[in-house]
């Protein structure tokens, strides 16, 4: 069995994911929409399409400021400092009051940028991939919410009063096909593996990967918390992050565990890493 993955931006990309022959031919299995599977040469085949409709925006989530709010609500309080949510979402169905990043913002002093990976199910309005919503929508929204001021002052992270704080995907589609086929078939060591070599294969179109990078460019953050998977092969967070290492970004890089694994970003747990620049 074959999986190949079509993006539909300016042109037409093509991908092909690498799964052992068993594992896709689960996958295949448990696929919901069996038009996109064909059968050849005696081997099933399933094609799966991307558009910009499918695309997950980032988002400008929170203020970490020195003051109570004039407008929005403290979500998180500690040490003088307050993590603020906006008044209000100009997102549709969005559970966080986030708002569409604009490059006419000038309501802040500086940015911490936390990239997380690729959106979840839950990043869609009724898991319909056609609906996207924002990124970090389920637990792993909580756990931003819950822990980013913790990590960012227990780990002596040097920002600023007035700092937006923005939530960005690497991989703006849903690598795990989550709303694809039919989960409960496959244990989750078996789906995290789907997880990330599709998201491998969509990292590989080069206007995917350069258009985080020109995304990151015009944010301008002064940190970068990078949480996305850094267990398993490919090594999400090491592919991630040796992009980042830009010299165009003048940034501190940080690496972390995502938010949703096992024991990372809770309150005692949440530790994060100083990532060198390559001498």
């Amino acid at each position: 069995m074959s999986l190949t993955l079509k993006v539909h931006l300016d042109q037409t990309y093509e991908a092909e994911v690498t799964l052992s022959a068993n594992l896709a031919q689960s996958l295949c299995d448990a696929w919901t929409d069996r038009n996109c599977v064909t059968h050849s040469n005696g081997t099933d085949h399933i094609t799966h399409e991307f558009s910009r409709q499918n695309l997950v925006p980032d988002v400008d989530r929170y203020r970490v400021t020195r003051h109570p709010p004039q407008q929005g609500c403290a979500v998180r309080i500690r040490d003088g400092w307050y993590l603020v949510a906006h008044p209000r979402s100009d997102i549709e169905c969005c559970p966080y009051n986030d708002r569409r990043i604009s490059a006419a913002d000038r309501d802040f002093e500086s940015t911490i940028v936390v990239v997380l990976e690729s959106p979840h199910k839950f990043e869609y309005l009724n898991r319909d991939p056609s609906k996207p919503i924002a990124p970090a929508c389920g637990v792993s929204g909580i756990k931003v919410q819950d822990v980013l001021l913790d990590m960012l002052i227990d780990n002596s992270a040097d920002f600023v009063d007035n700092t937006r704080v923005i939530v960005a995907n690497p991989v703006p589609f849903q690598a795990s096909l989550g709303s694809l086929y039919n989960q409960s078939a496959l244990s989750a060591d078996r789906r995290g593996r789907i997880k990330r070599k599709v998201w491998q294969a969509l990292w590989s179109i080069s206007p995917i990967s350069q258009d985080f990078l020109n995304r990151m460019s015009s944010y301008c953050p002064n940190i970068t918390i990078n949480a996305c998977t850094c267990t398993g092969q490919p090594d999400l967070q090491d592919i991630v992050s040796r992009d980042l290492l830009n010299p165009d970004l003048e940034h501190t890089l940080y690496e972390t565990s995502h938010p949703s694994a096992p024991g990372g970003w809770t309150e005692r747990h949440h530790c994060m890493q100083l990532r060198p620049a390559p001498e």
